[in-house]
Order: structure tokens, then sequence, then C-alpha cells
């Protein structure tokens, strides 16, 4: 089946699954909390998307290791 087939089919699931598993919130988020939210998460996701970027030829070459282990390939 090609993409466009699938899509509708998709989509009606989709639909279908947020009608039927959505329930109500009886919590309220305070926008202040929010806002501290953002600030103490934001500087941990750029620390660990700058060590990824700094870090990934060793980070492949670690995985390609693991994986020769299990592989058998060097």
């Amino acid at each position: 089946m090609s993409p466009r087939e699938n899509t509708p089919k998709i989509l009606l699931f989709s639909v279908f699954f947020v009608l039927i598993v959505a329930t109500p919130a009886w919590a309220y988020v305070d926008p202040n909390a929010t806002g501290l939210i953002s600030q103490l998460a934001a500087p941990v996701l750029l620390v660990a998307a700058t060590a990824l970027t700094f870090l990934r030829r060793q980070i492949g070459s670690a995985f390609r290791w693991f994986t020769s282990l299990f592989t058998g390939k060097k």
C-alpha cells in the first residue's frame, strides 16, 4: 500500500483513538509553575544537545563497538 492509501485510515484511527481515550483533566497547572519548569528544562536540554553535538563521533564509535560485540564484525 502506498502512503496515500494509508493516510485516511491513519487519520481515522487517530481521531477515533483521541475521542475514545481522551479523559477530562481534573488538574490545574499554574502558569507560573510552567514558566519555572521551562526555565529549568531549557538549560538541561541545551547542555544535552551540545554534549551530543561535540561527542557524536565518540558516541558513534562506542555504538559500533557495542554492536560489533553481538554481530562479530569488526
